[in-house]
């Protein structure tokens, strides 16, 4: 009878530390894709277009031009759209210009995800 009692007492006491450790990862959840159609709440503003300085390390809103929607150059317009980011360079127009020690270019929409809880995978 000891032995049977002590037997459960080690089983129970490996068994529920280990589902408590999956619980507490299941509540960390998978990161949800961008989507770019769902608007994120955030400081950036979502239709702006944000350029990485990497000096600073931070992003700031692109002189021109100022919103991505709109671009002329097809190839970032897309990425942007899809996917939130794009690397090139762009004329004041909007224009694609090239890759050469291009910046890191970004929709704020895209930026307040990555802030958000859906991209860290939190609950």
């Amino acid at each position: 009878m000891l032995k049977k009692c002590l037997l459960v007492l080690i089983v129970t006491a490996l068994f529920f530390p280990a589902m408590a450790l999956a619980d507490d990862q299941e509540s960390k959840g998978t990161p949800v894709l961008y989507q770019a159609e769902v608007v994120y709440p955030g400081i950036y503003k979502g239709h702006r277009l944000y350029q990485f300085v990497e000096q600073r390390q931070t992003w700031f809103a692109n002189p021109r031009p100022k919103t991505w929607a709109q671009l002329p150059c097809a190839v970032a317009r897309k990425a942007l759209t899809e996917q939130g980011e794009w690397v090139g360079i762009l004329t004041e127009n909007g224009e694609c210009a090239g890759y050469a020690e291009a910046p890191r270019l970004a929709a704020g929409n895209y930026l307040n995800y990555l802030r958000s809880s859906a991209a860290k995978g939190d609950k």
